[in-house]
């Protein structure tokens, strides 16, 4: 998780930014956050998830971003749900378990949440659209393609959750109440 919260932007940083924004809630706890590290870490450095503050007299202005990088970046942010400074944001988000990732619009607005292991590539695929302003792919055919494949790779006595993700709320709509999100960790 190190490796993350050095990558993170600070929440009040990447509201006020103008740019798309991930936001990782996680616990110390949770093995299953521990194994999404990597991939967090990974998307946060390809685009561009360390934002720094506007250059003052005493600091240098940020490197460019590298020349891989997409032309439009976005934010990653990463707040422990345990805690309690970071209350009012659970709650705001309905958190209730983790790893809960929220995907905000450029103009801040919630574009769709996911709470639980993500399958291989997911992240990324929905940082591209979030990027793009793609409609995400929360809960849509990719996803479950990708969590099948997941699941079926995994060992039959394997209860580790591997491919489950709850979608909580998303551009692809369909009304109704959200279904309760569940914790893998």
């Amino acid at each position: 998780m190190a490796d993350v919260a050095a990558l993170s932007v600070p929440l009040d940083t990447a509201r006020s930014s103008g740019r798309p924004t991930i936001i990782e809630f996680y616990a110390d706890y949770c093995d299953v956050c521990k194994a999404l590290a990597p991939d967090s870490a990974a998307v946060a450095r390809k685009y561009g998830g360390a934002l720094a503050a506007p250059p003052t007299a005493s600091t240098a202005p940020p490197p460019p971003p590298s020349s891989d990088a997409p032309a439009r970046s976005l934010n990653f942010v990463l707040l422990n749900a345990d805690n309690a400074r970071w209350s009012p944001e659970v709650a705001e988000f309905g958190v209730r378990g983790v790893p809960h990732f929220v995907f905000l619009g450029a103009d801040g607005t919630a574009r769709g949440a996911a709470v639980g292991r993500l399958p291989p590539g997911e992240l990324e695929a929905d940082a591209e659209d979030l990027v793009e302003g793609r409609p995400l792919s929360i809960g849509s055919s990719r996803r479950g393609a990708v969590a099948a494949a997941a699941a079926a790779a995994a060992p039959p006595s394997s209860s580790s959750g591997l491919g489950e993700v709850t979608l909580l709320r998303g551009d692809r709509g369909g009304g109704g109440s959200p279904p309760a999100p569940r914790a893998h960790g």
